[in-house]
């Protein structure tokens, strides 16, 4: 399923690659026959991880903090813009920087990785430390895991806050101990041993994921929902505490419609909420959901959000009349096809023309008006959407073309009045609109 972004602030979206089932000969001569040659090769064919030089790898050398978090971002192809300081020991100038910094923001690296402010990026990375970073860049992707139990040998030799990443990557399968049974933690990581890590974490990127309830509407999100967080309250408390900001762990959290929206931040001032990694799933496709009201220089940084329930349905332009007066539509999977549903479609329904790429027609700049009745079911899944006032519209229109239909009591992901200096950065906005009442912001 082709799914519709109606609104992107900025997208940072995780990016699949197909898995690669031949590899060119290895480079590296010092690979060859080693027990990690198979798992770095499919590596290095993707570009996410090179040698030591043109022809070594170097397999059994330690791998550095700075080089794991490197590679870690590379898996999923995370976009590295930006440099802000945050360790005293790093510089702009330094090659790894602006990774360190990214990982950083994206809260990948644990607290206690950290002294005085310093990270040592240099330093050879340990397996409990190494592990703590995958789990949760995974989390900020795909949600929380499940820990498992673990049976290893030293399980006394772990650090207490690494404990619960290990058993949550062991039931990722990401990473398995030792043949004597035991894991570790304290020991450095070798390149060989990292690449294992990448390699199964590269795949696990690459399978499809757990879809829930009705199909393929929400493939991304699986049953890991986390309805047991009230965030309004997280959000409240921290505010009327007189600090600056929250930061919200990360993970995909349903929430619940209270009165007229799902999350209200009316009234707030000076506030900076911390999303990186989080997804707000709201439970009503009607009403608002995120709602600043009366507020004044609001941040929000990496937030996702979408609904449990779709705002619209989608359909792709299979036929149009010779004179462009109707359209015949075939209406996607994942999305709802009857549109004689009046919890979903009244008789005023707004219609969005987008090219095959989903970039708006010219001819649409605010939508079209129309009655539901205009549209009649053909048969399952096609329907013919009928009017002269199309004429126009069917001019610039082509088969595999796309329709959007939005009903008149939809609700609002983001809506904003009165207030000024809203900022947000690495905000996703899926199914539907903005609506935007004397605001200002960035």
């Amino acid at each position: 399923m082709k799914k519709f972004l109606a609104v992107v602030l900025t997208l940072c979206l995780l990016t699949s690659v197909s898995p690669l089932f031949a590899f060119a000969a290895s480079p590296f001569t010092d690979l060859s026959g080693h027990w990690a040659e198979s798992y770095v090769l499919p590596l290095y064919e993707k570009g996410i991880i090179s040698g030591k030089s043109v022809n070594t790898f170097d397999p059994e050398a330690n791998m550095t903090r700075a080089e794991f978090l490197t590679l870690a971002l590379k898996v999923p192809s995370v976009p590295t813009p930006n440099f802000e300081k945050s360790f005293s020991d790093i510089e702009e100038s330094q090659w790894f920087a602006k990774t360190v910094s990214e990982a950083q923001s994206r809260g990948l690296i644990p607290a206690e990785m950290v002294v005085n402010n310093c990270f040592n990026p240099d330093a050879p990375i340990t397996r409990e430390e190494m592990t703590a970073i995958i789990v949760r860049l995974w989390e900020s992707f795909r949600g929380i895991l499940v820990p498992v139990e673990l049976s290893f040998t030293d399980t006394t030799a772990f650090s207490a806050w690494a404990n619960e990443a290990i058993a949550k990557a062991v039931s990722l399968g990401v990473i398995t101990g030792n043949p004597d049974g035991s894991f570790n933690p304290q020991g450095l990581a070798t390149r060989a041993e990292a690449s294992v890590i990448f390699n199964r974490l590269d795949k696990k990127l690459d399978e499809p994921v757990v879809t829930i309830k009705n199909g393929e509407y929400h493939p991304m999100y699986g049953d890991i929902y986390h309805d047991d967080v009230d965030i309004q309250k997280m959000v409240d408390d921290a505010y009327a505490s007189g600090a600056g900001e929250v930061t919200i762990p990360a993970g995909v959290y349903k929430i619940p419609q209270k009165r007229t929206a799902h999350l209200t931040l009316d009234n707030m001032e000076n506030f900076t909420i911390n999303a990186y990694g989080v997804t707000l799933i709201f439970d009503k496709h009607y009403g608002r959901g995120l709602q600043m009201m009366n507020a004044k220089n609001l941040t929000i940084n990496g937030l996702t959000v979408d609904y449990e329930e779709p705002l619209f349905t989608q359909a792709k332009i299979i036929g149009i009349d010779p004179e462009g007066s109707y359209f015949d539509l075939e209406i996607e999977d994942g999305y709802y096809k009857n549109l004689s549903d009046t919890q979903f479609f009244t008789d005023n329904m707004q219609l969005h023309f987008h090219d095959s790429d989903f970039k708006l027609s010219r001819v649409d700049s605010s939508g079209y008006f129309f009655a539901s009745r205009i549209i009649k079911k053909i048969e399952e899944n096609h329907y013919r959407l009928n009017s002269l006032k199309l004429v126009g519209v069917g001019k610039h229109c082509k088969v595999g073309d796309y329709i959007t239909i939005l009903s008149s009591n939809e609700g609002y992901p983001m809506y904003i009045q009165h207030s000024d200096g809203i900022n947000m950065n690495d905000v996703t906005i899926y199914s539907g609109c903005v609506g935007i009442s004397e605001g200002n912001g960035n």
